[in-house]
């Protein structure tokens, strides 16, 4: 990536030279490709984000699975973060590294968020990474959700990522931890009217600007400030890993205490405002994962599109067009070159009426011949900028997000499936 890109007379010729193609139903040819991809990225890459351009379609879900898998093989992956609850994801890691007694029905249910883990290839991840977690003991696979906790019609109560830092505390030997939770449990009160479906839709429904809310933000920050000074002591007392942890959630509780602030709060940015305080939270999520692997190996990020990627994200919402920065773009604030992201986009999609592309999209050249193909972007480098300007976005449902002229610049890499089921 550190060369200067070639130059191409044509987007034909760029995608000519530069693509590399794949069957969607050959594992071996798709290995192949991704072999050429990391080749292109280099070794300073961490973390890769991987994209899908709607929800709810198993075929993005089985060709991250199969990228997956080979870049655990073959190219020093041991985590995979999904868009899916932090707090949450912790139960599907110990389930995949065989340190509890639940089903996996109980931990795809109670572990995925967003009704994502009753999907059939979100269940052969997590059966395949437990697997390969029993055979390679030593490499264990790590599993993490990197979303904030939050539903499109509500948010969690911070409750629960309260009672895991309050937990580590008294695992530390911390004499105050008792004190500390009853007040912070009366400060929390009711879980249901944190997570009341009538809140993101209705303000005066939500209860983040309440007095007891503002009092309980003030806490966590002390509570917060508290463990920051007594660090040497708790990681004498447990281990700094633990520590850590313990930290991370008392930083996501803070977070999610402002989100609910911005959901009380009346404004005409209000919705935008709540997705860009969401994709923060995603940001530092994934921030976080990356550094706690960075010792072991590197880290899969998969999540829709938007949130991945690195320019402005858009979201058209009745009549608002809304936009903010997603988690992509901070997040390769923070790690630089070590966070790379494909994007990824489909030719036919049948769940959807999703034809052939129109001519002059993106899907279609990128899937003429019925190929499926990544190609590097060069953000936008090199390439003809008259055709550049002259592609255009392909119709398609609400719920499928098309490439862009954006897209070439949004993403170091894009791919293609000539269809998906």
């Amino acid at each position: 990536m550190s060369e200067p890109p070639p130059a191409h007379p044509s987007l034909e010729s760029w995608i000519r030279s530069e693509a590399s193609s794949f069957a969607v139903d050959d594992p071996a040819s798709i290995a192949a490709a991704v072999d050429r991809v990391m080749a292109y990225l280099g070794p300073s890459v961490q973390m890769l984000g991987l994209g899908e351009p709607t929800h709810q379609v198993e075929g993005f879900l089985e060709f991250r699975n199969t990228v997956f898998r080979h870049l655990v093989e073959h190219h020093g992956f041991t985590a995979i973060a999904i868009e899916s609850s932090y707090p949450r994801g912790r139960l599907v890691n110990d389930y995949i590294q065989h340190r509890t007694t639940r089903t996996l029905d109980d931990v795809l249910a109670e572990g995925v968020s967003h009704g994502f883990g009753t999907s059939a290839a979100n269940r052969d991840l997590v059966e395949w990474m437990r697997d390969h977690s029993a055979q390679h003991p030593e490499r264990a696979l790590r599993f993490a959700g990197c979303d904030a906790p939050t539903e499109m019609t509500y948010s969690d109560s911070p409750r629960k990522l309260l009672e895991s830092a309050l937990g580590y505390l008294q695992m530390a030997s911390d004499k105050d931890v008792a004190e500390r939770r009853g007040r912070i449990s009366e400060l929390v009160g009711d879980d249901a009217e944190w997570e009341n479906e009538q809140a993101n839709l209705d303000p005066t429904q939500s209860i983040g600007n309440s007095p007891e809310a503002k009092a309980l933000a003030i806490e966590v920050r002390k509570l917060h400030a508290i463990m920051r000074k007594q660090k040497g002591k708790l990681v004498t007392h447990s281990d700094l890993e633990a520590y850590e942890a313990a930290i991370e959630d008392l930083r996501l509780a803070q977070q999610l205490l402002t989100y609910h602030s911005i959901v009380a709060t009346p404004s005409d940015t209000r919705m935008a405002d709540m997705l860009a305080q969401r994709d923060v939270m995603m940001a530092d999520n994934l921030v976080y994962i990356a550094s706690s692997e960075q010792w072991r190996g590197r880290v899969l990020a998969f999540a829709h599109n938007s949130h991945l990627q690195l320019g402005k994200a858009e979201w058209q919402w009745g009549e608002n067009n809304l936009s903010w920065w997603p988690a992509g773009s901070h997040v390769r604030g923070q790690l630089g070159i070590r966070y790379s992201v494909i994007g990824v986009g489909v030719g036919r999609l049948p769940a959807y009426d999703l034809g052939p592309p129109e001519a002059g999209s993106l899907e279609a050249l990128l899937t003429a011949g019925d190929v499926s193909r990544f190609v590097p972007t060069h953000r936008g480098v090199a390439l003809p900028v008259d055709e550049v300007e002259a592609l255009t976005t392909r119709t398609a449902d609400p719920r499928y997000f098309p490439f862009t002229q954006q897209s070439l610049t949004d993403f170091d890499m894009l791919a293609v499936l000539e269809s998906a089921e």
